[in-house]
């Protein structure tokens, strides 16, 4: 019996040192990480911060502009997207402004159209579905299909 019973208290304290020495190791990596985050956050926000941001809006690359500004900002997902709504909107954003959050009366389709073209070219597919989006009263998706109709009629 006693030699059983030293058997099972060698064992319990093998594992407890197990146990230990895979908390210290996960702890370890979890600085790492930490610590890649954090250069990756200092690196990205002395970097373009405004401009990376903005071309992936343009792009409609909204997820990772919202992961891009949850990393380089430490913030949660409904503060990054309040902050691309603020950027959008010029808020807070070194002067860059979007073109559709200037928002004009535009009256006649052809006039609308027009101004889409001009978005298309300038490469800023997300706004000229968000002019057709206001100016339309339509949803997202209508928006969208409208715009990708004008890109495929004009070939861009």
């Amino acid at each position: 019996m006693d030699r059983e019973a030293l058997l099972i208290l060698i064992t319990i304290l093998c594992l407890t040192v197990l146990a230990v020495i895979v908390k210290i190791l996960i702890s370890s990596r979890r600085k790492e990480n930490t610590d890649l985050n954090a250069d990756k956050a200092r690196e990205i926000s002395t970097g373009d911060f405004d401009e990376r941001l903005k071309n992936l809006i343009d792009q409609w690359r909204v997820m990772e502009a919202v992961k891009l500004v949850r990393e380089t900002k430490n913030i949660g997902l409904k503060e990054a997207r309040d902050y691309i709504n603020k950027f959008m909107r010029s808020e807070e954003t070194g002067g860059i402004v979007f073109e559709s959050a200037k928002k004009e009366e535009i009256v006649t389709p052809e006039e609308l159209d027009g101004k889409i073209f001009e978005l298309l070219m300038k490469k800023q597919k997300i706004n000229a579905i968000k002019l057709v989006k206001e100016n339309l009263n339509s949803g997202l998706k209508e928006a969208k299909d409208y715009v990708e109709e004008i890109e495929r009629k004009l070939n861009l």
